[in-house]
């Protein structure tokens, strides 16, 4: 992992001075932390359980996890260990899906800053797509 910085960092610090009005909160380089959260997480493969395992799940409910709220729901915990054995790719997303479901009625967490992406392509480069879930999918493009 590298070290992270730039416009993420600091508008999580932004954000967590505003609702604490205190400086200097201990956030740690990837993924950004705070006592409010984590930020600067995106997607490393298309599949809902990058998003469920990290951040609630009762493993990383410990300092210095991803599951910063310490959300442990024991039927989380069962639904997603049945999620991960499944091989039928249908019944696995209705099963992230419930368990997505679950999840918001419960709130854990509320999202605060959600970045918007740009993005710009040469007239040289091609192959070039928007991924409909990764930022970029450079294996795709080419030089024309």
């Amino acid at each position: 992992m590298r070290r992270r910085s730039g416009p993420h960092r600091r508008q999580s610090q932004r954000i967590a001075r505003l609702h604490t009005g205190r400086e200097g909160l201990g956030t740690r380089p990837w993924p950004l932390s705070t006592e409010l959260g984590a930020s600067d997480w995106f997607l490393d493969f298309p599949d809902p359980v990058d998003w469920v395992v990290p951040f609630v799940t009762e493993p990383n409910a410990v300092q210095g996890g991803l599951n910063t709220a310490y959300y442990v729901d024991p039927w989380v915990e069962q639904a997603t260990a049945e999620a991960q054995k499944m091989t039928d790719a249908d019944a696995r997303l209705a099963k992230y899906t419930e368990i997505q479901q679950h999840i918001m009625e419960q709130a854990p967490y509320v999202t605060l800053y959600s970045p918007k992406m740009t993005t710009m392509c040469s007239k040289n480069v091609g192959g070039f797509y928007l991924h409909p879930v990764l930022w970029f999918d450079p294996l795709m493009y080419w030089r024309k």
